[in-house]
């Protein structure tokens, strides 16, 4: 569980950062920090199903062994609710084309990671964890590709 305390912390910065430079926290703010609270425990069970044998053993509880054998159901829940909150950021922030082609790609991504954890390999596991960068980098450059669409669009 450390990586979900990690990744809550980050998470929680962004509702601190817009209330460091406005009046208030927009709505905004806490559509992404949930969405980024559920895509840190998707990716945290993930990492917590390749320890699974010996996190039982020395008795740890992690967000895998909470789940039991629903870990895989519960990880991709997670990880589908966070892109359908990132579909309602897209839509209240009037996203552009450039968000909106990240969405099949994360979705894609993600596909492909259920495929790959329903083996139960711990390597596997372990790189699918490793892997979920590639779902943060795809919405980090819908994000950046939106803004600068906007800015070039306001300047012409």
């Amino acid at each position: 569980l450390p990586q979900f305390y990690l990744g809550l912390a980050f998470s929680f910065g962004i509702p601190m950062a817009f209330a460091a430079v406005r009046s208030g926290v927009p709505s905004t703010a806490w559509l992404m920090f949930t969405a980024n609270a559920l895509w840190t425990l998707a990716y945290d069970t993930i990492y917590a199903m390749a320890d699974k044998e010996d996190d039982l053993k020395i008795g740890i509880k992690t967000s895998a062994i909470t789940f039991g054998d629903h870990d895989i159901s519960a990880s991709m829940l997670c990880h589908f609710w966070f892109t359908a909150l990132m579909a309602v950021l897209g839509v209240k922030i009037g996203a552009t084309w450039p968000y909106w082609i990240m969405l099949p790609a994360v979705v894609w991504l993600q596909i492909g990671q259920y495929h790959a954890i329903k083996t139960r390999d711990r390597q596997t596991c372990f790189k699918v964890f490793l892997d979920n960068n590639h779902i943060g980098l795809l919405w980090f450059l819908g994000l950046s590709g939106h803004y600068l669409w906007t800015v070039a669009a306001t300047r012409l």
